[in-house]
């Protein structure tokens, strides 16, 4: 809380009634490696203005999402486990806007990453595979970039943009997936560039 700067750095923060770990007001500094999981809602919670850096965290099997950001949050993460959880793996809501780099969102329960209200940022890089919807979705008037993603073998699409969400989809590989590599309806108007929509 406050504007604390704390390194956390391999601990257990498993089985919790709410987060494993919580940024609030204007917190940063750097958690690398913890293991955040089966908790009652998230393996990570970031609110109000926190920046931290989030790097190689196993957030998983949470009831609700591995990392979640709100508010005015941001920072990076990058190079976590958001795996097996009850609903995604990376959740961004309000205004949001972190960079999300390499990191594995796979097998969730709903979607890999999920982008609402105004939320945005980038994601590069990001592996959003084997969930149960798609690999990134994105509603309301969410404006994120996503780049150089894979978002493969999802059991719906690979990319979905849904309200009036839009921002910028490019060179992402959204292949093998049960319906469609990229979908658009209602008002999403995205920029779409060289992405690959095989198979």
């Amino acid at each position: 809380a406050g504007k604390t700067k704390p390194s956390l750095l391999e601990n257990y923060c498993n089985r919790n009634m709410s987060a494993g770990i919580a940024y609030t007001d204007e917190s940063s500094g750097e958690a690398k490696g913890n293991r955040c999981e089966q908790n009652l809602y998230f393996g990570v919670l970031l609110q109000d203005a926190a920046v931290p850096q989030l790097m190689e965290n196993h957030c998983s099997k949470n009831q609700v999402a591995g990392i979640v950001f709100t508010d005015e949050s941001g920072g990076e993460a990058k190079g976590n486990r958001c795996e097996q959880n009850r609903k995604c793996g990376i959740s961004l809501q309000d205004n949001a806007g972190p960079q999300l780099i390499e990191n594995h969102c796979n097998k969730n329960q709903e979607s890999g990453i999920v982008y609402t209200d105004e939320s945005g940022g980038e994601a590069k890089g990001n592996r959003c595979e084997e969930n149960q919807r798609d690999g990134i979705y994105l509603q309301d008037n969410a404006q994120p970039q996503l780049i150089e993603n894979h978002c493969n073998r999802n059991r719906e699409s690979g990319i979905s943009y849904d309200d009036e969400s839009g921002g910028e989809a490019k060179e992402n590989r959204c292949e093998q997936n049960r319906r469609h590599g990229i979908y658009l309806q209602y008002n999403a108007g995205p920029q779409l560039m060289e992405n690959h929509c095989n198979r």
